[in-house]
């Protein structure tokens, strides 16, 4: 008998869909904030890592991974990162935890990212 009342994920599994992925530990820009698993990571100007802010995607910031694990930028300076298989569409956000728009999983399709 199974005796399962529930299910919890946390971390990776809150993130990961089915296997052959590719994670990485990459360092990340100090002073961002405390981000949950699923938010999208870019580029900015200065070469940063950073949190993708709608406001500067397109202009100030590429697209490059999605952030496993919950991180606060203020303790650590490295994250672990998928940077490519597929990935969970529901959990993937900005900053400030808003869903990411078709762009920017479109953008991480084309780094081999799929948002399923």
């Amino acid at each position: 008998m199974d005796a399962v009342i529930g299910n919890l994920e946390y971390g990776r599994k809150q993130v990961l869909h089915g296997d052959h992925h590719v994670v990485i530990t990459k360092e990340v820009k100090a002073a961002q904030g405390e981000h949950n698993p699923g938010t999208v990571f870019a580029v900015d100007d200065s070469g940063d890592l950073v949190p993708l802010d709608p406001a500067a995607y397109g202009t100030t910031q590429t697209v490059k991974c999605v952030l496993l694990e919950q991180t606060d930028t203020a303790s650590v300076d490295a994250a672990p990162m998928c940077v490519h298989g597929p990935v969970k569409k529901s959990v993937l956000v900005d900053k400030d935890g808003t869903a990411v728009i078709d762009a920017v999983i479109a953008d991480l399709e084309a780094l081999t990212i799929y948002a399923v």
